[in-house]
């Protein structure tokens, strides 16, 4: 009886520990997936926008290669002016297209209606040349239909991210400039609220010197008339 009496306190000792490590565990692993989803949650946003920005510039990238080897293969360019006309291409389309989408997106009463005809125009020739550099030429050596429709797709490829990273960068600029105008705002109402604070300092210091000299005066004025009672009582 007595050896099971200390095996039931050494068997409790051991169960309360190994509870208290499952616990310390559970606990852990709780925070470290809630600390795992917020930083998944807060790194959304900044993922995302990293992807708007890079889309831009690796998209075209395929494209440009496609097209540097139409050139050489079609018009038997050199691959060094075949590859630096396939960028030029590709960087002359990406400013267009986010171009367009900014002024597209401006009001109105702003916006300049013959920019915006225009680089529509330039970015509908900027499609053509590639389809035609990509799609229809290789056409013309036997390639099947659904080969020409990828192709055909690759081809707007860059369109897409430029078109993508043009409304993002519209709105982002919004944001910002909406925040450096509440900035100045809240800069002014503060500047205001310490000039007002200021006046306020002032005027209850021009008080405070009215009221002393009043006191002064009127003090002045009691001491005038308690001097004659004074003297009347001299024998």
């Amino acid at each position: 009886m007595e050896n099971q009496k200390y095996d039931n306190k050494f068997s409790d000792s051991v169960v309360a520990i190994i509870g208290t490590i499952v616990r310390t565990m559970e606990r852990s692993l709780v925070l470290f997936f809630d600390g795992l989803r917020n930083t998944v949650e807060h790194a959304n946003p900044s993922l995302f926008n990293l992807i708007a920005v890079v889309s831009p510039i690796l998209t075209p990238a395929p494209v440009a290669y496609m097209t540097s080897e139409s050139l050489m293969t079609f018009f038997q360019w050199d691959w060094r002016i075949a590859l630096v006309c396939a960028i030029a291409i590709e960087f002359v389309g990406l400013v267009v297209w986010v171009t367009l989408v900014e002024v597209f997106q401006t009001p109105k009463e702003e916006r300049d209606e013959t920019m915006l005809y225009f680089f529509a125009a330039v970015a509908i020739a900027y499609e053509l040349v590639l389809v035609f550099l990509n799609v229809v030429l290789e056409a013309q050596t036997g390639a099947t239909f659904s080969t020409l429709v990828v192709l055909l797709l690759l081809c707007l490829f860059p369109a897409m991210s430029a078109i993508t990273y043009g409304y993002r960068n519209y709105h982002a600029k919004l944001r910002l400039e909406q925040e450096r105008q509440e900035a100045k705002a809240e800069a002014e109402r503060r500047r205001q609220e310490e000039i007002a604070l200021q006046e306020r300092i002032r005027q209850e210091k021009r008080q405070d010197r009215k009221e002393a000299a009043e006191l002064k005066l009127k003090y002045a004025a009691d001491t005038e008339q308690v001097q004659p009672f004074r003297s009347r009582r001299k024998p």
